[in-house]
């Protein structure tokens, strides 16, 4: 881990888990972070640096689903594939996610790991499940709960 960006930082209380960081991304490309506050939410890091990807971060799904969805979408990344804001993936899952870009000024506090690792710039972007009738967050109609377990970091798709 020694040429990791930002290695100097870390404490030694904190090096084994970011060897064990280092060592996901060696070996399967990126590592994933759950953080299991209110609501619940999950990200990555290495996607960036591995294949030149925005980091992803998925709010309100327990911690399996969370892991099986950003995995699958970093298994498409590894794939070539490129998500983007307001894109749209009917494709990956049994429903669609939606994509939508994370200010800057919404990282801290949320990509605790990928800050640490990348200690710059990086950019990332929010995965977005729909409610159960396949309706978004930012639409009138989407059931209250979808909403309270997602809060948006970027402007909405037009």
């Amino acid at each position: 881990m020694d040429d990791a960006p930002g290695n100097e930082r870390h404490d030694e209380e904190w090096e084994p888990f970011f060897q064990t960081v280092e060592s996901h991304i060696e070996e399967v490309g990126y590592h994933l972070t759950y953080v299991g506050d209110e609501p619940p939410f999950c990200y990555s890091v290495g996607l960036s640096r591995t294949w030149s990807h925005p980091e992803l971060l998925l709010y309100g799904l327990n911690y399996e689903d969370s892991g099986t969805i950003l995995a699958g979408l970093a298994e498409e990344v590894r794939r070539g594939r490129r998500f983007h804001h307001g894109y749209l993936d009917v494709e990956a899952f049994d429903r669609p996610v939606a994509f939508l870009e994370i200010p800057p000024d919404e990282y801290f506090g949320r990509f605790v790991v990928t800050l640490e690792f990348y200690s710059g710039a990086f950019d990332a972007l929010q995965v977005v499940t729909p409610d159960a009738a396949g309706r978004f967050p930012w639409s009138g109609d989407c059931e209250a709960a979808t909403v309270e377990s997602q809060p948006l970091l970027g402007r909405p798709p037009n």
